[in-house]
């Protein structure tokens, strides 16, 4: 159970890699310039980000029988369409990728929809029946 102090931050497993080495290079400066050492919540945190970016990952699957669903970034999101980030956040806030969220200034797609989405391109390509449109060349 979480504290009034404590925040939780969910932070993809495609992402976790970068954050673990983001934020253990931001804590060595600290503790350098300090002279200090790690708290044990730090210690944990290090250790949770390097344990989920150990784990395979599969950018629109999530691993095992897990029900949790992956939520994508708009930079994966374009990758895997084969866009510009800015189109695919263009498809985003016209409602054309269904289930995208924006959460303050970035928007985020669950992995499911993603996939409905793709296969419905795929079965439409040129978005002749109007919903879904070709992806913008990058």
């Amino acid at each position: 159970m979480t504290t009034p102090d404590e925040v939780t931050v969910a932070v993809p497993r495609s992402l976790a890699a970068a954050t673990f080495n983001a934020l253990a290079r931001y804590l060595a400066d600290q503790t350098r310039t300090s002279g200090g050492a790690l708290t044990p919540e730090a210690r944990k945190l290090l250790h949770d980000l390097n344990s989920a970016a150990s784990q395979p990952v599969s950018p629109t699957k999530p691993a095992g029988d897990a029900p949790a669903t992956v939520m994508l970034g708009m930079g994966t999101v374009a990758t895997l369409l084969g866009c510009t980030p800015q189109y695919a956040r263009r498809l985003a806030a016209r409602g054309e990728i269904p289930g995208a969220q924006r959460v303050g200034r970035i928007w985020l797609v669950p992995s499911t929809s993603l996939d409905a989405f793709r296969h419905e391109r795929q079965e439409d390509p040129d978005g002749e029946s109007g919903s879904a449109p070709p992806a913008e060349p990058r």
